[in-house]
């Protein structure tokens, strides 16, 4: 009793009051406690569709058969609808943001057989053929990688290497629309009932935004390990529009440095970099 006079001086009570048997916060899966919830739906479909591209079908994913135990659920999500739930997702949680003209962007290299470089073209994306597979792109397909500071980049580019290394600093030449995975909605609280879904949504976000950014070792599996990601960011740079309009990149979380973020610029060539940035310094350091 002692206890629940210190929680009621606190100013909790409402709390206390909802705690009754006959009391309920909000209505639970469309009031059928058989079935998942809204984020539970979400992070169902998202883990089948994963393991389905990582060791099922690659490239045919979209044509995969719907599990027959789960069709016609409410809280079931088949592998080929996941890619559009999370468009859905992104939309209503307004996770479509701009990147304003003039921001800098930075952007390591490290040197090889003691190159300096000095043109923006050396530090800009690879050429097709000698390109390898990152956490957004595939093999053979350049996204220009770059972080939003200097630490940043150099986290995510040097390890340990004691070579010779560039650091460009980039300048952006307009406003870009980005996907903007590095900063996630506050959660509603749960005594609002009418904000259920939302809630359920901003969590598989947080989930999503650990997933997509989680550190992956470089143990020569990191090739497999990107292919859910390198799915969703080709999703993003060529089916999805947002009001009508194709995104520049996507902005995610560093696995490097936690008060980091990177950006991955949809620019498979340096002429497309170019219509993006402009090159404003490039320091050789060791």
């Amino acid at each position: 009793m002692p206890l629940f006079r210190n929680v009621r001086s606190n100013g909790v009570e409402p709390v206390l009051e909802c705690l009754g048997w006959d009391k309920y916060w909000v209505e639970h899966s469309q009031g059928d406690w058989g079935l998942g919830t809204p984020s539970q739906a979400l992070t169902w479909g998202w883990n089948s569709f994963r393991d389905t591209v990582l060791y099922k079908t690659r490239y045919l994913f979209l044509t995969e058969p719907d599990d027959q135990s789960d069709s016609g659920r409410p809280d079931h999500i088949p592998v080929r609808h996941v890619l559009d739930s999370i468009s859905n997702l992104v939309k209503t949680t307004n996770l479509v943001t701009t990147v304003d003209p003039e921001t800098s962007l930075f952007r390591a290299r490290v040197s090889v057989d003691g190159q300096s470089y000095q043109s923006f073209s050396e530090v800009s994306v690879p050429p097709a053929d000698k390109t390898t597979a990152g956490r957004m792109n595939p093999a053979g397909i350049p996204y220009l990688y770059a972080a939003f500071d200097e630490e940043t980049a150099k986290a995510e580019t040097l390890f340990n290497s004691r070579r010779p290394y560039a650091i460009a600093e980039l300048k952006t030449k307009h406003t870009l629309k980005v996907l903007d995975l590095s900063s996630m909605p506050s959660w509603p609280s749960p005594f609002e009932p009418d904000r259920y879904n939302e809630r359920h949504e901003i969590g598989f976000l947080h989930r999503f935004q650990r997933e997509i950014s989680k550190r992956v070792s470089k143990d020569g599996r990191e090739h497999i390990e990107y292919i859910p990601t390198q799915i969703v960011s080709e999703f993003f740079r060529h089916r999805f529009l947002n009001d009508g309009k194709a995104l520049d990149g996507i902005v995610f979380p560093s696995a490097k440095n936690e008060q980091g973020k990177n950006i991955a610029l949809f620019a498979s060539e340096h002429s497309e970099v170019e219509r993006l940035l402009y090159l404003k310094s490039i320091q050789m350091l060791r």
